[in-house]
C-alpha cells in the first residue's frame, strides 16, 4: 500500500500546479470576456440615450412635422378634420323587399320552377326606384349564370352592377361594385394591371375603423396580388397602413384625447392608443402621439404614429456610424415586444433606455451586432488553449485516475474483507453458542424429558446452519465458477425447484413463511445437481430472510424460448435500484454489517451467480409488481456437458 499511495501523491504534487496555472488562464480569458462585455454595455448605453434625445426632438417639432396627420377640433371638443365619412347603407324598406323576393325565389327553387326565377329576378333588375334590390337581383343572376356555365351572361350582369350601381352597398357595407369587379378578374383570370387598381379603390372606399367587410375584401386582393408577385406584399402592407392612419385616428378620437384637450392639453405632447385593426395594419404601432394649439374658440394640431415616429429617431441617431461599429437599436413597449428597429439578441451585451415623456411607457434598446462573432473567437481560443494543456495533462490524470482506483479498489476489498471477517465469527458464534446452551441444558439434566427431543431437534439445525456456513466459505475458497465436468448430468429443473423448496420448507416455517411452488411442467437441462440445488435453496433462503411473511415466497419455474427460468419471488421491502447488481459480488451486503438485522456473510448471491455462470447462464435482480424482490435464475436448455 505504501508505494500506490507514494506514487499517488507524486501526481498529485504535480498535478496540482499545472491545474493553478490552468485555472489562472480561464481565469484571465473570463475577465477579458466580462471586461468586452462591460465595454460593450458602456457603449450600447451611449447609443439608446442618443435615441431617446432623438425622440425628444422628434416630439417637440411634431406640429412641423410635414409627415404628420393634420387635424382640427372645435371647442367641444369634437373633431372637425378630417371629417368622419359616412357609409349609405342598405334601407330597411330595401332590406324588405330583398328579403320577401328572396323567400319567393327560394319558394320557387323548391318547386323546380326555374323559368319564375327568371323571371323574377328579371323584374327585379328592373326596378328603378329600387337600385339596391335590382344590383342585388343583377348578382344573383350572375351568380345563377356562373355554375350554369353561362359565363357570358354572368360578365353582363357583373358589368351592368359596375356601370349602372357603383354606389351602391350590399347589406355589410361594401360596395356592389368593387365585388362585381373583383368576380371578373377572378372569371377573366387578370392579373397585376386590374388587380392593384382595384385593391386601392378598396383602401380609400373604407369609411370607418368597424368597416370590416371592405377591409377583408381589400386583404384577399392583397393576397391574389402578392401570390402573383411576392416581391410587392411589403407595398401592399404599408399602402393599407396608410389608408388605416386617418381612420385608426378617428377612431382613437374618443379614447382619451377629446378629453385632454377638454382639460386644456397639458403637459405638451401627448401619447394615446390606437385601436386594433389586424385586417389592416397586423404589425401596426399601437400608439400615436398628439400636439395639439389653441386656436380661436377650438383647436388644431398634429398626430404621428409611433412607428412612424420611432423610425425617423433611428434614422436621425446614427452619425458616428454605430452600424459600422456593429450597434443596432430598437424601439420596445413595456413587455418587451419590438415595435421598430432590429430585433435584439438576448443573448448579446444590450443597454435598456426608458424614453422620456410622453413616451414614458417606451423604451430603447440598445445592443451589439457582432458579439456573437467576438465571442466565438473567444471560445476558439480558449479551446486551442485547453486543447494544448489537456495533452500535457492526459497522460499524468490517467495515470493518477488509474492510481486512485486501484487504491480505492483495494480499500473497498479491504473493507469488504473486514465485513465479511465481521459476518462469520458473528454466525459461527452464534450457532455454537446455541449448541453449547443445549447440550449444557442436557448434560445438567435440566431439560424435562418430553422436551430432550425438542432439544436435539433444535440442536441438529443449529449443527445444519453452521455446516451450511462453513459449506458456503470453502466452495467460495475453491472457487465458486469450478464445476466437476463428471457432474454434469440431465436434470428437470421444476423437480430441483420442488426439492429446494422442501429442503428449506421447515426453516420457512419457523420463520412463519408459506412457500409455493409453480411448476406446470417438465424443463430439462444439463447441469449439477447439487450446486443447482444449492443456488435455487439459497434464493428461496434469501427471499425468507428479507421478505414479509404475509406475503409468502412464490417459485415459479417455466420456458422463456432457449431458455428454462425459474423466479423467486417475495413481497418484502426490495432492493435499492443501485444495489440490485452489486448485491451478487462477494462480500457485499446492503447496510452496514453492525448494524444488520439478518445473519450472513455476503457470499450466498455471490455462490448463486457463479453457478449460473458455470451453467452459461445468468441471476438478475428485478422489482416485482406491487412491491418486493424478484430473482430470476435462467439455465440454457439442453446446455451440453
Amino acid at each position: 500500500m505504501r508505494s500506490p499511495r507514494a506514487l499517488a501523491w507524486l501526481f498529485a504534487a504535480l498535478l496540482v500546479p499545472l491545474a493553478a496555472i490552468g485555472v489562472v488562464g480561464l481565469r484571465a480569458m473570463a475577465l477579458d470576456l466580462d471586461g468586452a462585455r462591460a465595454r460593450y454595455v458602456e457603449q450600447a448605453s451611449t447609443y439608446a440615450r442618443v435615441v431617446v434625445e432623438q425622440l425628444d426632438g422628434l416630439v417637440e417639432a411634431l406640429p412641423r412635422d410635414e409627415a404628420a396627420l393634420k387635424w382640427r377640433a372645435n371647442a367641444a371638443p369634437e373633431l372637425l378634420e378630417p371629417a368622419a365619412r359616412t357609409v349609405s347603407l342598405e334601407s330597411s324598406a330595401d332590406r324588405s323587399v330583398r328579403e320577401t323576393a328572396s323567400a319567393e325565389i327560394d319558394a320557387f327553387a323548391l318547386a323546380g320552377r326555374e323559368a319564375d326565377i327568371t323571371r323574377r329576378l328579371a323584374e327585379l333588375t328592373a326596378r328603378e326606384d329600387r337600385p339596391a334590390l335590382a344590383a342585388w337581383a343583377l348578382g344573383w343572376i350572375a351568380a345563377r349564370a356562373e355554375r350554369a356555365g353561362e359565363l357570358d351572361l354572368a360578365r353582363s350582369s357583373w358589368k351592368r352592377i359596375v356601370e349602372r350601381f357603383p354606389e351602391d352597398r350590399d347589406e355589410r357595407g361594401l360596395r356592389r361594385a368593387l365585388a362585381a369587379r373583383a368576380e371578373l378578374a377572378r372569371v377573366d383570370g387578370a392579373g397585376l394591371e386590374v388587380l392593384e387598381p382595384l385593391h386601392a379603390d378598396a383602401l380609400a372606399d373604407r369609411r370607418s375603423i368597424l368597416d370590416s367587410a371592405t377591409a377583408t375584401f381589400a386583404l384577399s386582393v392583397a393576397q391574389r396580388i402578392a401570390a402573383l408577385a411576392p416581391e410587392r406584399a411589403a407595398g401592399l402592407e404599408h399602402a393599407a397602413l396608410e389608408a388605416a392612419r386617418e381612420l385608426r385616428f378617428q377612431a382613437a378620437w374618443t379614447q382619451g384625447i377629446s378629453d385632454w384637450l377638454a382639460r386644456g392639453a397639458p403637459n405638451g405632447p401627448q401619447a394615446f392608443p390606437l385601436p386594433a385593426d389586424p385586417t389592416l395594419a397586423p404589425g401596426g404601432a399601437s400608439r400615436v402621439v398628439v400636439a395639439a394649439v389653441a386656436e380661436g374658440d377650438g383647436w388644431q394640431g398634429t398626430a404621428l404614429e409611433l412607428d412612424a415616429l420611432g423610425t425617423k429617431a433611428l434614422e436621425r441617431s446614427d452619425p458616428r456610424g454605430w452600424q459600422e461599429l456593429g450597434f443596432a437599436a430598437s424601439i420596445e413597449d413595456g413587455s418587451g415586444r419590438t415595435l421598430v428597429g432590429v430585433p435584439a439578441n438576448r443573448d448579446a451585451p444590450s443597454a435598456l433606455e426608458r424614453a422620456r415623456a410622453p413616451l414614458g411607457e417606451v423604451f430603447v434598446r440598445a445592443h451589439g451586432l457582432g458579439f456573437a462573432e467576438y465571442e466565438a473567437g473567444e471560445r476558439r481560443r480558449f479551446l486551442g488553449i485547453a486543447v494544448l494543456g489537456g495533452v500535457a495533462l492526459l497522460a499524468a490524470t490517467l495515470a493518477a485516475l488509474a492510481t486512485v482506483r486501484t487504491l480505492q479498489r483495494e480499500a473497498r476489498l479491504a473493507h469488504e474483507r473486514e465485513q465479511f471477517v465481521a459476518a462469520v465469527t458473528h454466525e459461527l458464534k452464534t450457532p455454537i453458542a446455541s449448541i453449547r446452551l443445549l447440550a449444557e441444558l442436557l448434560e445438567n439434566g435440566d431439560v424435562e424429558p418430553e422436551r430432550v427431543r425438542e432439544f436435539g431437534a433444535r440442536t441438529v439445525r443449529e449443527s445444519d446452519r453452521l455446516g451450511r456456513l462453513v459449506d458456503s466459505v470453502l466452495r467460495f475458497a475453491r472457487g465458486q465458477s469450478a464445476l466437476d465436468p463428471t457432474s454434469m448430468a440431465s436434470l428437470d429443473l421444476a423437480e430441483l425447484a420442488r426439492a429446494a423448496v422442501e429442503s428449506v420448507a421447515p426453516l420457512a416455517r419457523e420463520r412463519g413463511f408459506d412457500l409455493r411452488v409453480d411448476a406446470p411442467q417438465a424443463l430439462p437441462i444439463r447441469g449439477d445437481r447439487d450446486a443447482l440445488l444449492g443456488a435455487i435453496s439459497e434464493l428461496v433462503d434469501n427471499a425468507t430472510k428479507y421478505g414479509t411473511p404475509a406475503g409468502g415466497v412464490d417459485v415459479v419455474v417455466r420456458r422463456a424460448e432457449s431458455v428454462a427460468e425459474l423466479s423467486v419471488l417475495d413481497r418484502g421491502p426490495g432492493v435499492p435500484a443501485a444495489e440490485r447488481e452489486r448485491i451478487f459480488e462477494p462480500f457485499h451486503r446492503v447496510g452496514d454489517e453492525l448494524v444488520r438485522e439478518r445473519p450472513g456473510v455476503g457470499l450466498g448471491l455471490a455462490l448463486v451467480r457463479g453457478v449460473a455462470l458455470a451453467h452459461s447462464g445468468s441471476v438478475t435482480c428485478e422489482p416485482r409488481d406491487g412491491g418486493g424482490s424478484r430473482f430470476v435464475l435462467r439455465i440454457p436448455l439442453g446446455t451440453p456437458a
